[in-house]
């Protein structure tokens, strides 16, 4: 039979470990680090050592964490999100080093952003602009929106362009439903 302090411990550590552990650094390092160079262009990230210590420091948080349930007291008791009047009251070094764990894990994730920008912003291949890069690559990043919307005359550049790059897709489109406007009717006319 489970004390009551052990299972407030499986259920807190487990949810630490399937957001933190799991989750977040599956869907976004792994298969990010997989994806974007193939995204963009690049031949791989553009700091490979950034990533193998955003790696070891996400390997080391993790061991933390878990290590915490050998200490005295046990391991953090006071839920995943660990909120300030229950974590206040822990007893024992687990919920200390589940704090440690966790700013392990933090470093590590922002170590990989700092790599996921870098690369993107550096590494593109010639002639893929803001508005051409796959939306998962970071096209609506909030850092990307500050830059580029300067005056009215260049967002409607901007625009215009975005529209040109788009020029391919409504093509197909066109294709597709068999409809051609007067304008493209009169064009391939004046091309024959």
């Amino acid at each position: 039979m489970l004390l009551p302090e052990f299972y407030n411990q499986l259920g807190a550590m487990h949810g630490t470990i399937m957001v933190f552990l799991g989750v977040v650094p599956l869907a976004f390092g792994a298969f990010g680090n997989y994806v974007v160079p193939l995204q963009i262009g690049a031949p791989d990230m553009a700091f490979p050592k950034l990533n193998m210590t955003s790696y070891w420091l996400y390997l080391a948080g993790g061991i933390v964490m878990l290590a915490s349930f050998l200490v005295p007291g046990g391991a953090a008791n006071n839920g995943w999100t660990s909120y300030a009047p229950l974590s206040d009251l822990a007893p024992g070094h687990g919920q200390t080093m589940w704090l440690v764990g966790m700013l392990l894990i933090i470093l590590s994730s922002l170590l990989g952003a700092m790599n996921f920008i870098a690369t993107i912003v550096q590494l593109r291949a010639p002639g893929m602009t803001w508005f051409r890069l796959p939306f998962s690559s970071g096209h609506s990043s909030s850092s990307h929106s500050c830059c580029c919307s300067r005056s009215r005359r260049s967002r409607r550049r901007r625009f215009s362009k975005a529209w040109i790059a788009a020029r391919p897709a409504r093509q197909v489109i066109a294709r597709l439903t068999m409809k051609k406007s007067w304008k493209n009717a009169r064009r391939n006319a004046a091309r024959r």
